[in-house]
């Protein structure tokens, strides 16, 4: 990202207001913000899977076939994958706010803004190096259970280092205080 000057972002965010008092604006589809939200819970979970059938086939050679992987999933393999469901909710929850405040603001207002591309660069950088030491993570489980017990504290460390690292964003180019006016703003709509 280049240097901006407080008036740039000043500018900026003047620009996402207007965005939001337009009568143009369109309300975001519930649907879309959903499947948006579930969609890194749902690579995280399948990657769970595949990691806790990894731990299965190295553990158990003479069974390893597609009832041995049956019975394993439900005796001890749903051990893997649960917590990764329940992660993954709670990122679900948690991330359906933000996408519904981003697709709040008009199209063209979104591809122009500078914060928000900045935001969204950032959120994207982080989200596919979690998902890179998750496909890791898989693998190696191959090797170590423990790895495939990691998959649900990545979702979760990417669930909180991912908010915290955009939190730091928006204060560091200030936009913090015309984002809760924004935020706001959606609330009483």
């Amino acid at each position: 990202m280049k240097n901006l000057t407080a008036s740039d972002i000043s500018r900026d965010l003047s620009a996402l207001m207007e965005g939001f008092s337009s009568g143009g604006r369109l309300i975001p589809s519930p649907s879309r913000s959903f499947k948006l939200s579930a969609a890194v819970p749902f690579i995280a979970t399948l990657l769970s899977v595949i990691g806790a059938t990894l731990v299965y086939l190295t553990g158990y050679h003479s069974q390893a076939g597609l009832d041995g992987i049956l019975n394993y999933f439900e005796s001890d393999g749903w051990v893997f994958v649960l917590p990764t469901i329940v992660v993954g909710a709670f990122f679900t929850l948690l991330t359906y706010n933000k996408f519904i405040l981003y697709f709040s603001i008009p199209k063209d207002v979104r591809e122009n803004s500078v914060v928000l591309n900045h935001l969204k660069n950032t959120a994207t950088k982080t989200v596919v190096f979690f998902i890179t030491l998750m496909i890791f993570s898989t693998v190696l489980s191959a090797y170590s259970t423990w790895f495939a017990f990691s998959i649900t504290g990545l979702l979760f460390a990417l669930l909180m280092i991912g908010n915290l690292l955009i939190g730091l964003e928006i204060n560091r180019l200030g936009a913090g205080v015309a984002l809760e006016k924004i935020f706001i703003f959606l609330k009483k709509i």
